[in-house]
C-alpha cells in the first residue's frame, strides 16, 4: 500500500510538472511570433493588448472561481476538462482565418488555462513546501524557454507561426487525456484531497475573503510580480531587434536564454528555499532584478545587455512560486479562495502590463521598454515590503470568520 501511494504521488507530481511545461509554451511563443502575427493580419504594434485582454478575461473568470469548481468536480476532472478547453483555444489560434476569430478563441483558451494554473498552484501550496512549488514553476519556465526556440526554428525555416500553436495545442490535448486517465490517482491521493477539499475551508464565503485588506494588497503584488515576467518575455525580442539592431535569430535565442535563466532560478531556489528566510530571499531577488534591468537599460554593449537580461530572468523567476507557497501562512483558511484570487490578479498583470508596454512603445518609442521594466521591478519590491510589514498595522491583519 505504501509503495502504491508513493507511485500515485510521483505520478501526480510528474503530470503536474508536464502540465506546467505545456502551460509555459504559448506565452513565450507569442513574444517571438507577434511580428509575424502583425504582418498576417495587418495590425499595429500595440494590438497585442487586445489579444492579451481577451485571453485574460477568460483566465480571470476561471481562476477566480477555481476553488469552488475544484470543490464540486474534484482536482483530476477539473484539470482534464480545463486542459481540453485550453487545447481547443490553442488549436483555434493555429487555424484562425481572421484577427477577430483569434481573439474569440483566446477568450475560450483563457478559461481553460486559468483553472489549470490556479488548481495546481492551490494543490501544491496546500500539500507541498516551497521546494516542489518552485520546481513546479520551473517547469513553466522550461516550457517558456522551449517556446521561443520552437517558433524561431519554424520561422527561420519559412514555416508559419500558426504551426507553432497547432503543435502546442496537440501537447495540451495529450495532457487532457493524461489527466482523464488518472482521475483515480487525484481523487484517492489522500494528503492532497484532505488538505484542499476539506468542508471546513469550503465553508468560508468568497465575499469574506475579498473583504480582507491583506488580500487586496496581495492582488496588487501578484499583478505586478506576474506581469513583470511577461513584460520582459513579450517585448525584449522586439526591443533588441528594433531598438538595438540585433538580428532575428540572435534575438530569438536571447529570449530563450531569458526563459532558461528564469527556469534555472526556480530550480536553484527550489533546492535552497527550505534553508532560507523567504522574506529575505524575495527582497534580495527583486533588488537584483532591478540591477539587471538597469544593466539592460544602460546599453553598454550586446554582452552587457545579455548579462542583464539573464540576471533579470534568474532573479525574477522564483518570486511568484515563493509568494504562492506562503499564501496559506499569510491568509490561513482563506487560502483556498485567495490562491484563485491571486492567480486572477496575476492574469490581470500578465495582460495589462505587457499591453501598456505596447502602448508606450507605439506612442513614445520601443526604447521605453527597458526603463519600463525597471519601474515595474521597483513597484514589486515596494509592494512586497508593504506586505512584509503588515503586522505593524491592524488593518492588514487577517480577520477571522465564523468558519475559523
Amino acid at each position: 500500500m505504501a509503495q502504491s501511494s508513493k507511485a500515485s504521488e510521483i505520478q501526480v507530481i510528474g503530470l503536474s510538472y508536464l502540465s506546467f511545461i505545456v502551460l509555459g509554451l504559448p506565452g513565450a511563443i507569442l513574444g517571438v511570433a507577434w511580428p509575424s502575427i502583425r504582418e498576417t493580419f495587418g495590425l499595429s504594434l500595440d494590438a497585442v493588448g487586445i489579444l492579451l485582454t481577451a485571453s485574460t478575461v477568460g483566465y480571470l473568470v476561471s481562476s477566480f472561481f477555481s476553488g469552488r469548481v475544484i470543490a464540486r468536480l474534484g482536482t483530476g476532472l477539473t484539470l482534464a476538462l480545463s486542459s481540453l478547453i485550453s487545447a481547443l483555444g490553442l488549436l483555434g489560434y493555429g487555424v484562425s482565418p481572421t484577427w477577430g476569430f483569434m481573439i474569440l478563441v483566446g477568450l475560450g483558451g483563457g478559461l481553460g488555462t486559468g483553472t489549470i494554473d490556479a488548481g495546481l498552484n492551490l494543490y501544491f501550496a496546500r500539500v507541498y513546501g516551497p521546494r516542489l512549488m518552485n520546481w513546479l514553476h520551473a517547469a513553466f519556465g522550461l516550457g517558456a524557454a522551449i517556446g521561443p526556440l520552437l517558433i524561431t526554428a519554424l520561422l527561420v525555416n519559412q514555416i508559419s507561426w500558426q504551426t507553432g500553436y497547432l503543435i502546442v495545442g496537440v501537447f495540451q490535448l495529450i495532457m487532457a487525456a493524461s489527466f482523464a486517465l488518472t482521475l483515480r490517482r487525484w481523487q484517492n491521493f489522500g494528503a492532497a484531497t484532505d488538505a484542499v477539499d476539506t468542508p471546513h475551508e469550503d465553508d468560508i464565503p468568497l465575499a469574506d475573503t475579498i473583504r480582507q485588506p491583506l488580500v487586496w494588497l496581495s492582488i496588487l503584488l501578484f499583478a505586478f510580480a506576474a506581469g513583470s515576467e511577461l513584460v520582459v518575455g513579450q517585448w525584449v525580442y522586439t526591443f533588441f531587434t528594433q531598438a538595438r539592431g540585433i538580428d532575428t535569430n540572435t534575438a530569438g535565442t536571447w529570449v530563450s536564454i531569458y526563459w532558461a535563466s528564469f527556469t534555472l532560478g526556480r530550480i536553484v531556489f527550489g533546492i535552497i528555499a527550505n534553508r532560507l528566510p523567504i522574506n529575505r530571499a524575495i527582497t534580495f531577488v527583486m533588488f537584483m532584478t532591478i540591477i539587471g534591468a538597469l544593466l539592460m537599460w544602460a546599453n553598454l554593449g550586446d554582452i552587457a545587455s545579455l548579462i542583464g537580461l539573464a540576471a533579470v530572468g534568474f532573479m525574477i523567476g522564483p518570486v511568484f512560486p515563493l509568494l504562492i507557497s506562503t499564501t496559506p501562512d499569510r491568509l490561513g483558511h482563506h487560502a483556498n479562495n485567495a490562491v484563485g484570487i491571486q492567480v486572477s490578479a496575476a492574469s490581470l498583470g500578465i495582460a495589462a502590463l505587457p499591453a501598456l508596454g505596447g502602448v508606450l512603445a507605439e506612442r513614445i518609442g520601443i526604447d521605453t521598454i527597458a526603463p519600463y521594466i525597471v519601474v515595474i521591478a521597483v513597484i514589486v519590491l515596494v509592494l512586497y515590503q508593504l506586505a512584509s510589514v503588515r503586522s505593524i498595522s491592524p488593518i492588514f491583519q487577517v480577520k477571522r470568520t465564523a468558519a475559523d
